[in-house]
């Protein structure tokens, strides 16, 4: 394996530390230490009690190069679950480095500790080879 066959890209939630109830807030999902990445599907989590799902975006980091890609999302709003889909269009490389894989939109709703967790990562290359992904879970105050 060469360093690039084994490289792992972090995932990290970026979220405020608290938010009050009824206050909408914004997230993003950023992949750092990308290497050769074309697909990105996973589901972002979250507890549908303390926080309601708003909207989703496309981050840039996908198409930082400028070469087309499809974006797909699905709600599971009583499950907690937003269902993302993304990849690079055609037979192009994958990219590398850092970036906004999204940016999406919560409300505030129920006083307490709550969490967003990414889950089902299934990365791959062009071609379909996996790729290694470790997240980084959050936990966000409503006060």
């Amino acid at each position: 394996m060469t360093p690039r066959d084994n490289a792992v890209t972090s995932l990290n939630i970026t979220a405020p530390f608290s938010v009050a109830a009824g206050e909408q807030f914004t997230v993003e999902v950023n992949a750092s230490g990308g290497k050769n990445l074309y697909s990105a599907p996973f589901v972002l989590s979250y507890d549908p009690e303390a926080i309601n799902f708003i909207s989703i975006s496309e981050g840039n980091f996908l198409k930082q190069d400028g070469k087309q890609t499809e974006f797909r999302s699905s709600i599971e709003k009583e499950a907690g679950e937003v269902r993302v889909s993304m990849k690079r269009i055609g037979n192009v490389d994958g990219v590398n480095g850092s970036g906004r894989l999204l940016t999406a939109i919560f409300k505030g709703r129920k006083k307490g500790v709550t969490g967003l967790r990414l889950k089902d990562i299934v990365f791959t290359a062009p071609g379909g080879a996996p790729l290694e992904a470790v997240p980084y879970n959050i936990a966000i105050e409503i006060k």
